[in-house]
């Protein structure tokens, strides 16, 4: 009886290719465009994290390259921790200053933050993003094992606390205090086993 049913399918497969092609093509394609399987390459960040009391702003720079002798149209999804120690995020701007300057469309479906970037042949692509969030626990997240779906540690990648009313008092990463009273870290050739968490106190006004 299977055999049968799979002889049939066969047939039929045969006869009326285009339905199953297009369903075919249509599986390989969806991943690539909802950001679930990177396809153009993630070569480097830049993160600063402005820190308030019960908030905090990120900026973010990210690098691309698409290696390709062809275009691309690439999907990604925005990771944001969303928990007790996190609400929802807020005031969320992305634009693109490489190869053209132009906002990018932020679309919140199925429960994530996506957007879409064209990329041009053989092209470098940069990308800036600032969100604010509240932290009402005084407890930070910025989630770094995103890149490990890229499948390739990042070349360059830069990250800077600013405290503002607030005390840093800890870190997963190690800081280093510069001399304007921020804390920075830096890689290379970094491919994230952890998130960033960081903690603060809120500083008491005499």
């Amino acid at each position: 009886m299977i055999r049968v049913i799979i002889r049939r399918m066969g047939r039929h497969l045969i006869a009326y290719p285009g339905p199953w092609l297009t369903c075919f093509i249509g599986l390989l394609v969806l991943p690539l465009f909802t950001g679930h399987i990177p396809f153009v390459r993630f070569t480097a960040e830049e993160i600063i994290v402005v820190v308030h009391p019960r908030s905090i702003a990120v900026h973010t720079v990210y690098h691309f390259r698409n290696p390709f002798p062809f275009p691309v149209d690439q999907g990604y999804i925005l990771p944001f921790p969303e928990d007790e120690d996190h609400a929802p995020p807020n005031r969320i701007e992305l634009l693109q200053c490489l190869p053209e300057e132009k906002p990018v469309f932020v679309n919140h479906f199925l429960g994530k933050y996506r957007f879409s970037v064209y990329f041009p042949a053989q092209s470098n692509v940069i990308i800036r993003l600032f969100y604010e969030q509240a932290t009402p626990r005084g407890k930070g997240t910025y989630i770094l094992t995103t890149t490990k779906p890229w499948g390739r540690p990042l070349e360059k990648a830069a990250y800077r606390l600013l405290p503002e009313g607030v005390r840093i008092t800890g870190s997963n990463y190690i800081l280093t205090p510069d001399p304007y009273g921020a804390y920075r870290w830096t890689r290379e050739q970094f491919m994230p086993l952890a998130d960033w968490r960081f903690t603060w106190k809120e500083e008491k006004t005499q």
